[in-house]
């Protein structure tokens, strides 16, 4: 039988809060709320959105709540199959729609701009200030340009691009597309890179500094908080598989990376998001990472196997695997 979307809203419930029940016992931490009695300790399930950090309940997963917890899909379920998690509804509405629709924009015009043969993009080609066609650019084999018309075109548009024919060497004309500012792009793959990260390790990891500096950028993606975001375009050599890696050697550029593989028709690609490790250690490698320009060298150790979610003896795989893997 087929698995509900509440069905699966509840497992996913389950298995993050039954995550953040083990920290808060293993490190002796308390959740409470401030009020007029004092402190007043919380003993219900409770699931925090791992952007926004606000704490929610069962209740919550109700989607006639005014921000209820949803699902999120890791990365957009238009690219690929998906990793599943939660996010609160005003995290999900107000960069998860954004983003997604960025990344697919860059997939379809990534192989455009890298002439890559076949490879298609939406375009306008303008007659004159106010007259202009829509259509597809299309890199042939031989690297030509074809421009691609729609079915019909109206009689005065038809007229016009005759005539423009005819006189091809006279008449002005210009071609426009739009592509995603590269930024916001690789801020679409830093918000999955981020969230992917969560669903393997858990809150222990999104709770440290190293990764805060991360959340702080996405709650404020206009602001310039980290100047370069730590994504890698070029892995299609290394062939890793998607998940969660940690980058074993070189040792100065130890940190996590996360991989992704995007397609579309004309383009498949494995995109890296480095996720910085803890401590200052881990935030100096993050730095010398960013700044690399060759990953051909690196040697990867894959972590996605591994189950640390709700394994007690694993809560803290952030850190452990950080110190213990050389």
């Amino acid at each position: 039988m087929k698995t509900n979307r509440s069905e699966i809203r509840k497992q996913i419930f389950d298995s993050y809060s039954k995550n953040l029940e083990l920290i808060c016992d293993r490190f002796k931490i308390q959740f409470g709320i401030k009020s007029e009695k004092g402190f007043e300790k919380v003993n219900e399930k409770i699931y925090v959105c791992p952007l926004c950090f606000k704490v929610f309940y069962e209740l919550d997963l109700d989607q006639n709540r005014q921000n209820p917890l949803t699902i999120e899909d890791l990365p957009p379920k238009s690219i690929r199959k998906s990793i599943l998690i939660l996010t609160c509804k005003k995290c999900n509405n107000e960069a998860g729609y954004k983003f997604d629709y960025l990344i697919k924009q860059h997939v379809k015009t990534d192989p455009f701009l890298k002439g890559i043969a076949n490879s298609m993009i939406s375009a306008n080609l303008n007659l004159n200030d106010k007259k202009y066609i829509k259509g597809q650019f299309k890199i042939l084999e031989d690297k030509s340009l074809l421009f691609e018309l729609p079915d019909s075109l109206t009689s005065f548009l038809n007229d016009s691009f005759e005539n423009l024919i005819k006189n091809w060497s006279q008449k002005p004309f210009t071609l426009q597309f739009t592509v995603p500012q590269i930024r916001q792009v690789e801020l679409a793959y830093l918000r999955i890179g981020y969230l992917i990260f969560f669903s393997y390790f858990g809150y222990l990891a999104v709770l440290d500094n190293n990764l805060k500096m991360l959340r702080e950028q996405l709650l404020q993606p206009s602001e310039e908080k980290l100047k370069n975001l730590g994504i890698i375009y070029n892995l299609e050599k290394k062939n890793a598989p998607e998940g969660v890696h940690i980058i074993k050697q070189p040792v100065n550029i130890k940190t996590y990376l996360v991989v992704i593989d995007v397609s579309d028709k004309s383009l498949k690609k494995k995109i890296g998001i480095l996720i910085p490790g803890p401590g200052e250690k881990g935030l100096n490698c993050y730095r010398n990472f960013i700044s690399l320009k060759n990953s051909e060298n690196l040697e990867l150790v894959n972590l996605s196997s591994k189950d640390f979610l709700i394994n007690r003896d694993f809560i803290n795989a952030y850190y452990y695997f950080y110190e213990n893997i050389n």
